[in-house]
């Protein structure tokens, strides 16, 4: 009997359970969700509504319908259209020499005065013009009897953003007009930028743009900016290029002096070759002892390096023992130099 009565029991407890759960899924999901504890929310004040004064509330969007103005608004100043508070493109004087001249309302101007010290600078700044189109892989048309005008240049600009995997294509086209003329003065050369068309596409769509006269200027300075950026780095080129040159070693060639002693002769200055000897020496495999260059002597000493050297250097190879040997550098002309060598006792 005892046994029963406790089989009975957990029996009522299970379903005392079995109720309770049943009873909470069946509860509101409102209820639910309400919190626990002692905290009175649903009694809490919520914030004050936004008051619009009549106005929609489309200012929480990105975009929106901005309403007309009446004509009171409009006398105190108010505004209701699409602003550009961006500031305009700013030239950039990236090279010497270079003003704008604002004075001239037919498109952007620059005036060059010493570009890279060219005595046609008008012929200078026309070709810089045609490089830089055509670095830019521009189709252009120059004029067929004004040479300093470009009646049309279609320039295209791409940008990509992302990877190859989601990306994005911005292009623009711009059709511009660009004139280089020679100033009254004679020693300044204006170069005018107008734009005539633009048009920008993304991914192939096209883009909505207005022509205004702020993005006509923002547009041309930013084409200026970009020449005289490509005027700068030519110009670096041609410096490098310059220093690479006079870093060689000064060329020479056997043959004889005025007195017919066997010479080395060098078609540079007694000063230009003094500064280039020792370079040349020591590409040579010889080494400066001592050197006047009052007297244009100097003191050498040789040693014969191997085969390998000659070919490594690109250099002819020559016999010579391994010794001392003095030289005296004398000038033949005020445009060349020659250098005769005597063993070191007979010095």
């Amino acid at each position: 009997i005892n046994f029963m009565s406790q089989q009975f029991k957990r029996k009522q407890i299970s379903l005392c359970i079995a109720i309770v759960i049943s009873l909470t899924g069946c509860a509101r999901f409102d209820t639910r969700m309400q919190a626990n504890g002692p905290f009175d929310y649903q009694q809490s004040t919520l914030n004050p509504e936004y008051v619009s004064n009549g106005y929609s509330r489309e200012e929480s969007r990105d975009a929106f319908d901005i309403p007309l103005l009446n004509q009171t608004q409009k006398e105190i100043g108010l505004k209701a259209k699409n602003v550009d508070i961006r500031p305009p493109t700013q030239l950039i004087k990236i090279i010497d020499g270079v003003r704008e001249d604002k004075g001239n309302i037919s498109g952007t101007t620059i005036v060059f005065n010493t570009f890279l010290q060219e005595n046609d600078l008008n012929l200078k700044i026309r070709t810089l013009v045609s490089d830089y189109l055509a670095s830019k892989n521009a189709q252009f048309r120059v004029n067929a009897t004004q040479r300093g005008l470009v009646e049309l240049a279609e320039v295209t600009e791409e940008i990509i953003f992302g990877n190859f995997l989601n990306e994005n294509v911005i292009m623009k086209k711009s059709s511009l007009e660009i004139k280089v003329s020679t100033l009254q003065d004679q020693h300044q050369v204006s170069l005018s930028v107008r734009l005539l068309k633009h048009s920008e596409t993304n991914d192939g769509t096209l883009l909505p743009f207005k022509l205004t006269n702020k993005n006509k200027q923002n547009i041309e300075t930013s084409f200026i900016n970009d020449l005289l950026l490509f005027a700068y780095q030519e110009k670096e080129k041609e410096k490098k290029t310059s220093i690479s040159l006079e870093s060689q070693p000064l060329p020479i060639k056997l043959g004889f002096d005025e007195n017919h002693q066997m010479a080395w002769l060098i078609d540079e200055s007694f000063t230009k070759t003094w500064q280039e000897l020792p370079s040349l020496f020591k590409l040579l495999n010889f080494e400066i002892i001592n050197e006047d260059k009052e007297l244009g002597s100097m003191l050498l000493s040789y040693s014969a390096p191997s085969n390998d050297y000659w070919k490594t250097n690109n250099l002819q190879p020559f016999k010579l023992d391994s010794a001392q040997y003095f030289i005296q550098l004398g000038e033949l002309t005020k445009s060349s130099s020659a250098i005769i060598w005597l063993d070191a006792d007979k010095a």
